[in-house]
């Protein structure tokens, strides 16, 4: 007998990312800026880095997405590029993105609580 939640590989279960407060800063417009790499690797995306067009190249299925940097300007598939109040950033060799970007772009949750942790999940 097989009982719900058994068998399930990780792809199938809830993946989730967890920032502690040290991980994300605010930028000087008051954005809460993200690593995108790290987060979204997590959720099994996957981000490639172009280095000669400074981009970050993001997908998972038939979801893609590009971010470059000091560029406000993010795009969902073919969708026009929109301004989110902030453009990536390149800080300690990993680019970062306002969290508005997975929420508003990616269309992903994220929480915060008590303690400054952001948990990002897919959206239900």
């Amino acid at each position: 007998m097989k009982l719900p939640g058994q068998g399930q590989t990780t792809e199938e279960q809830a993946a989730a990312a967890v920032m502690k407060s040290g991980v994300y800063y605010k930028d000087n417009n008051g954005k809460i800026m993200v690593p995108a790499a790290q987060v979204l690797r997590q959720l099994h995306f996957d981000v490639k880095w172009n280095g000669k067009n400074k981009t970050a190249e993001i997908s998972k299925g038939a979801v893609w997405s590009a971010v470059t940097l000091n560029k406000d300007a993010y795009s969902f598939g073919k969708m026009a590029p929109r301004p989110l109040g902030s453009a990536p950033e390149m800080k300690g060799g990993h680019v970062y993105v306002p969290l508005v970007f997975l929420t508003d772009i990616l269309h992903l949750q994220a929480k915060q609580d008590k303690h400054g942790d952001i948990t990002v999940t897919a959206a239900q």
